[in-house]
Formats: C-alpha cells, structure tokens, sequence
C-alpha cells in the first residue's frame, strides 16, 4: 500500500484553491497545483454534505481510491479534492469512476 502526503493547515487548502486549476464533476472538485513539491493529497468534506458518519464515510472512500490511484501518477504538486453533495448518495464504484473521469479530464493520469 503506497502511502502520501496530506494537507492539514487551512492556509496551505486556500493557497492551492486560490492558485491552483479547478476541475469539475458531478460527485467532485478537484483544485491541482503543479510545483516542484512530493505529491501531496488533501480531501474537503463540508458540513452540508451529512453528519460526521456520513462525511467520514466519504473521506473514507476517498483515502482508498487516493491509496490505489497514487501508482499510476507521475506528478510533482498539490491535489486538494473536493467532495460535492451528490458523492452523498454515490457508492464506492460510482465514486472510484468519477474520480478516475476528473482526473483523466486534468491529465493528472494517462
């Protein structure tokens, strides 16, 4: 299992989605900012979304896909995905598609 690097401080989130290219799908958000840093991952899951069980549950499924998604990049820079209210209802495989959609549409995979 590959491990990655993940955002934490609110400063470094707003910088990457103040600065960064934003791509949109239905389940997600996704903001990506290119530099020379390791490949580092950060998962948003607002409070509109559901209550902690609900959010956990996403940033959960996301984790995974992030986890089994990290071999096939070759990328140096900052990923901060966002989680939009329809991801609510999706199931793992809908949310794995998405992710794999949005992030063949930004060229972060082949």
């Amino acid at each position: 299992m590959s491990s990655f690097n993940i955002l934490k401080k609110s400063g470094e989130f707003s910088y990457v989605m103040k600065n960064g290219l934003i791509f949109y799908h239905s389940l997600l958000i996704i903001y990506v900012l290119k530099n020379e840093l390791p490949l580092r991952f950060g998962l948003c899951v607002g409070r509109k979304i559901g209550n902690a069980v609900v959010r956990n549950r996403i940033k959960r499924r996301l984790r995974e896909i992030v986890r089994y998604i990290i071999s096939f990049m070759n990328f140096k820079g900052t990923v901060v995905i966002v989680a939009r209210a329809s991801s609510k209802f999706a199931d793992f495989n809908e949310l794995r598609e998405g992710f794999f959609s949005i992030f063949k549409k930004s060229g972060l995979i082949d």
